[in-house]
């Protein structure tokens, strides 16, 4: 059985790699796939991210190509796997910082939603929600209209 390989690129990244002499941006770096460490490679996906041991340490880059070795790995790389010296450390998991995002974007959504609303409706209507909910808001509010009425008492 041949050694199995990824292709990894940093170009997806949202993290900062504009040190160009990190990485060159766009170009795919073949890593060493363990299966007895990570699994099988046919379980892995395309674009998932990956923590690999590059020649700089460690960084993370996503899968773009997934390859058996041998003769498939020359033809997708044009390289030897004596040339492929590095390995995939481990997979990154980014579900919950997506599912945290998404959640931004709803709470965005909803507040946007509510001003909307206010904005269709008079403040007057709002100053009458409050003063229902809540009773120092109310006391408020009748202290206010008092004000008012002398103000128009005194036109």
């Amino acid at each position: 059985m041949y050694m199995k390989y990824v292709g990894v690129t940093h170009n997806f990244n949202d993290m900062d790699y504009t040190d160009i002499t990190r990485f060159s941006i766009g170009r795919i770096y073949w890593f060493k796939f363990y299966e007895d460490d990570l699994g099988p490679l046919d379980d892995v996906s395309i674009g998932q991210y990956v923590v690999v041991d590059t020649c700089r340490g460690l960084a993370v880059g996503r899968i773009v190509k997934k390859s058996d070795g041998g003769i498939n790995l020359a033809l997708n790389a044009g390289m030897s796997e004596e040339n492929v010296t590095r390995q995939v450390v481990d997979f990154v998991n980014i579900e919950h910082i997506v599912a945290r995002n998404k959640l931004i974007k709803e709470v965005g959504k909803a507040e946007k939603a509510m001003c909307d609303w206010i904005n269709k409706n008079s403040i007057e209507d709002v100053y009458t929600i409050l003063a229902d909910q809540s009773v120092e808001f109310k006391d408020l509010l009748y202290a206010r209209d008092q004000l008012v009425k002398k103000l128009e008492a005194e036109k």
